[in-house]
């Protein structure tokens, strides 16, 4: 018969351990287990490629632009406001831009600026000197240089420049326009007259279209 006075029977230490080595790990177990977890959501969601990437455009403002370009005109094109290197014909019309479609090339306009044909350039007859009318020049001429200045001052002085060129081409002989380099002279004259005329900067260069001697 059991002792009721006996003290109470404790486990042994030695059982308590297992228990205890466990807790004591188990931060390092859920670090090793959720580690990879965390790494995918780091890579998921701060990566440059999410971080830059562009919300696609909403349907209603893919419909707004849709709409927009249907309403312009087919054939309307905006002008450019600056022409570098623009070739305009010298002619005694005043000459222009279309206003709603660009060619690439010039028109002669009315007062209200409206587009009444393609731009040509003026034919230029000149006598030679001392054939009495025997010979003459005929030449075709372009400007060069950058528009709007350009053509603002070519409509201004368009007839005072068809004038001179006749005066320059008028001063040449026989002889001079038997010459090979008849037209670098001519260019150089035209260049210094025209370059008066329209002012410092405005042209680049003038341009021959055509040039030809012959009896009349």
């Amino acid at each position: 018969m059991a002792d009721k006075n006996a003290a109470p029977v404790n486990p042994p230490p030695g059982d308590a351990k297992p228990k205890s080595a466990v807790m004591a790990f188990l931060p390092l177990i859920l670090i090793i287990l959720l580690a990879p977890a965390a790494a995918w959501l780091t890579l998921r969601f701060m990566s440059p490629g999410a971080a830059k990437a562009a919300p696609e455009p909403s349907s209603q403002a893919s419909d707004h632009a849709g709409q927009a370009e249907a309403a312009k005109p087919a054939d309307a094109e905006e002008v450019p406001k600056f022409h570098p290197g623009l070739v305009a014909p010298l002619t005694r019309a005043s000459i222009g831009f279309h206003k709603r479609k660009y060619l690439g090339k010039l028109a002669i306009i009315d007062v209200n600026g409206d587009a009444l044909g393609l731009a040509q350039p003026e034919k230029i007859i000149a006598n030679v000197a001392g054939t009495r009318g025997g010979q003459v020049i005929i030449a075709r001429l372009a400007v060069q240089g950058d528009d709007p200045p350009l053509l603002a001052n070519l409509n201004v002085n368009r007839n005072q420049l068809l004038n001179s060129a006749s005066e320059v081409l008028a001063s040449k002989s026989l002889s001079d326009v038997l010459k090979p380099d008849i037209k670098n002279v001519l260019h150089s004259e035209l260049a210094a007259s025209f370059g008066a005329i329209l002012g410092s900067g405005i042209m680049q260069d003038v341009i021959f279209l055509e040039f030809d001697v012959r009896p009349r």
